[in-house]
């Protein structure tokens, strides 16, 4: 909240025709104000340009994932508001699915009557927030996410969970309710990648379904595949690094 405050002020400040020199690691936030980017690796520029130019979503940070060329099934999976998973082999992606995890959870917990029940704040590691993330994460293998998101309800009525505990305990749900997909075939590999919060709360889903133990999960933060995404756009690389874009 504090970031985003800060980033409105500023582009407040550049409305009124003052020019804004910022330096910062909040990508999203970067593409959402900046009307000029600069990315800097190691200290020299990686790329420049507008927004458009330079930042390239989901597609770029893919290409940063640096995927081996192999005929093995590796999943990229991207959380947000829409999560991304993108299947590779031989060093192109053949598969794509979007759930809209993301959405579907803010609006079940600031717009729906689940509202009242769920509040949120504190870490996933958190006294209870862990236990309560793997049950909703157990939970939601066992019947229809509609029906579980109920369980919200009953919870805090009943009190058997706090506000922040059910505000985990859904997020659980909805994640597990996901990732169910993945146990019917899982890859060959998973690569991880996206904000920090996020990642702790994939990982913890992938572990609990088991489905961690059945192939190996790498985890990268959104920056780092983004970063390495533009500078393999610029040398012209593909996902292996072997063909042309």
């Amino acid at each position: 909240a504090h970031e985003m405050a800060v980033f409105e002020l500023l582009d407040a400040l550049a409305r009124e025709g003052r020019t804004v020199l910022l330096v910062s690691h909040q990508l999203n936030l970067v593409a959402r104000f900046a009307a000029h980017i600069v990315l800097l690796h190691d200290g020299q520029v990686a790329a420049a340009g507008t927004v458009d130019d330079v930042m390239r979503g989901e597609e770029t940070q893919l290409v940063g994932c640096r995927f081996e060329n192999t005929a093995e099934a590796q999943l990229f999976l991207h959380p947000g508001t829409h999560a991304k998973h993108v299947v590779v082999q031989h060093g192109q992606a053949v598969a794509l699915k979007t759930y809209m995890t993301g959405e579907f959870f803010a609006l079940l917990t600031t717009a729906s009557i689940l509202a009242a029940s769920v509040e949120e704040g504190g870490q996933l590691a958190e006294g209870s927030h862990l236990p309560w993330f793997e049950k909703g994460v157990r939970d939601s293998q066992q019947a229809n996410v509609l029906h579980n998101a109920f369980l919200v309800r009953t919870n805090d009525l009943f009190k058997k969970a706090s506000k922040r505990e059910n505000y985990f305990y859904l997020s659980g749900l909805i994640i597990g309710s996901e990732c169910r997909d993945l146990l019917a075939a899982p890859p060959a590999r998973i690569t991880l990648a996206g904000e920090p919060h996020l990642v702790a709360s994939y990982s913890a889903a992938l572990r609990v379904l088991g489905i961690a133990d059945k192939c190996p999960v790498q985890t990268k933060t959104a920056v780092e595949v983004t970063l390495y995404g533009q500078l393999a756009v610029l040398s012209g690389q593909t996902l292996a690094g072997r063909e042309s874009l």
